[in-house]
């Protein structure tokens, strides 16, 4: 519904035409009236009508001048004039003042009618349009936000060159005129006990991300994405003169930033790795598959949030004890021991992540190659393995380079053990292991010990060592000594083998002290002594 405005110094006529209105033309609800052009002026200003019928010859103010003062006022309201002057000059008036029509009075109520029907027809199409646009401009608006992710995810993917970015940049009103640019990854874990506000966990920090940043607007623009649940990206950039500036800057945006989400948020698990800084938004793509591979580091990288690529992509691979270590648990496994094999557990994870920097390409690698030699076992002790891989949460493929957490590959490996253990437990094969079975996988694990003696077994599987050694020698056919000896000879024939290896490291690996007695005790297994031995070898004699 409309309103209209009729300005005329005669009453009678406004009464005419405002009954045409009421009787004729119902889309215009409410009607006003002045009687000269200074009046009609107040009025508009104050109720801002649709429509304008207006005379021009009016005393203090004509119909022209009113036009005027409302074309310059930007009113928008359409404009009629009735005049009694057939006057070509008045004519071209009103069309250089753009009104809507020019009529003559007297006017029928029928024309007029017509007239002001269709100008209501023109109202509802203009209001229509006007909608449509406010529709349009709300929903421009409101996905501005995705159009801005879709940009920032083109970028970290590399999908165009860079003047591409910036013109689209520009054209969702984002700037990016700094001189050094860096991709930079968040990742945080919220406790159990908090889950319950992990949406507002995720709201808060966009916002906290931003609220660190607007200490260095001067020198820093940050734009935050998330890529996937508690993953955000920040594309960082800088406007110091020198890379080195730059880095100095970022560094201390980051160390804010991660005392505030410590600060505000309830966070079990933080880290925020941040790529290399180079001159191109382009090369922004590299510095966030950077960031990813610092974020790696989590793993072997302790008590530290922020981990810079630069810094870490230099680092080796340690030297650790995770090979006896390995060995150790492989052997409580095939003994069914599950306590002990859940300390080995923590023993080795400790081995392996104990050194600062440990590639975590090869922590998981490490771990990866340990339950591999658990599946060898069961294969070996022809367990069938296909229902136990099939579950999502054994397979060591999809486990192991899912998780990036230290305490989650951990507890995987607990439950990947466990579940090896009971199913070894239930393989009919297994149950029916012997003591005696026992004693020779651990022989097989520790010859190397010098130490290594049946009472020391016998302890282990809670027997005596009396009764461990009648049992052996009643199902063997020799005894502990024997067969200890059998073995590390056997094995000492291999290590001799290598030149490089001297006869006193031969005798320490298979479980000898002193040389002269390995010596001894080779001589009576094989009728030589080692140097003889090797002599014989390199003759090609053996």
């Amino acid at each position: 519904m409309y309103s209209v405005l009729i300005v005329d110094d005669e009453e009678f006529i406004r009464e005419g035409i405002a009954r045409v209105i009421r009787t004729q033309c119902p889309q215009f609800n409410r009607v006003y009236e002045a009687h000269n052009g200074e009046q009609a002026l107040s009025m508009t200003l104050e109720y801002a009508p649709d429509l304008i019928i207006t005379d021009i010859q009016m005393p203090i103010q004509n119909g022209l001048e009113f036009i005027e003062q409302v074309k310059a006022e930007n009113v928008d309201a359409a404009i009629v004039i009735i005049s009694g002057y057939d006057d070509f000059e008045y004519a071209q008036q009103g069309l250089r003042l753009a009104v809507n029509d020019y009529l003559l009075k007297p006017v029928e109520s029928d024309h007029l009618a017509a007239r002001l029907q269709q100008i209501a027809d023109e109202l509802d199409q203009k209001h229509l349009f006007h909608k449509n646009q406010s529709e349009i401009q709300r929903i421009v608006e409101e996905s501005l936000p995705l159009y801005r992710e879709r940009l920032y995810r083109n970028l970290i993917e590399g999908r165009k060159d860079g003047s591409e970015y910036i013109e689209r940049a520009h054209q969702l009103g984002i700037s990016f005129d700094r001189s050094y640019y860096a991709a930079a990854l968040i990742r945080y874990h919220i406790s159990e006990e908090h889950a319950a506000g992990a949406f507002l966990a995720d709201a808060m920090m966009t916002d906290i991300v931003a609220g660190a940043a607007s200490r260095f607007i001067q020198d820093l623009d940050v734009h935050s994405f998330f890529v996937r649940d508690r993953e955000l990206v920040l594309l960082i950039g800088s406007s110091e003169s020198t890379k080195e500036l730059s880095f100095a800057v970022i560094n201390q945006y980051l160390l804010r930033l991660e005392k505030a989400l410590h600060n505000n948020l309830q966070l079990e698990h933080l880290n925020i790795a941040l790529g290399s800084i180079s001159q191109s938004i382009a090369d922004l793509a590299l510095s966030y598959k950077q960031a990813q591979e610092a974020m790696l580091y989590r793993l072997s990288v302790k008590n530290q949030v922020i981990l810079n690529f630069e810094e870490l992509a230099s680092l080796s691979v340690p030297e650790t004890q995770e090979r006896s270590r390995a060995e150790e648990l492989i052997l409580q496994v095939k003994l069914l021991n599950k306590a002990r094999a859940m300390q080995c557990i923590h023993n080795y994870i400790e081995d392996i992540t104990s050194i600062q920097g440990a590639h975590p390409h090869w922590v998981k690698l490490s771990i990866l190659e340990l339950a591999m030699s658990l599946l060898r076992i069961m294969q070996d002790a022809k367990l069938d393995l296909s229902p136990l891989l099939q579950q999502p949460d054994i397979d060591p493929y999809v486990n192991v380079y899912r998780l990036d957490l230290v305490s989650e590959l951990q507890r995987w490996l607990e439950h990947f053990v466990g579940r090896c253990i009971a199913e070894m437990e239930k393989s009919a094969l297994h149950k029916g292991v012997s003591h005696v079975e026992k004693v020779k996988q651990y022989i097989e694990a520790h010859f190397s010990d010098s130490s290594l003696s049946i009472s020391a077994v016998a302890s282990r599987l809670f027997l005596s060592p009396n009764y461990l050694r009648q049992l052996f020698r009643q199902e063997t056919g020799e005894s502990f000594v024997e067969q200890l000896t059998r073995i590390r000879m056997e094995h000492a024939v291999v290590y001799l083998k290598d030149p490089l290896l001297k006869i006193q490291d031969v005798a320490e690996k298979v479980g000898f002290e002193e040389q002269r007695y390995f010596s001894s005790c080779f001589k009576k297994y094989y009728a030589m002594t080692p140097s003889e031995y090797r002599e014989a070898l390199q003759s090609g004699l053996l």
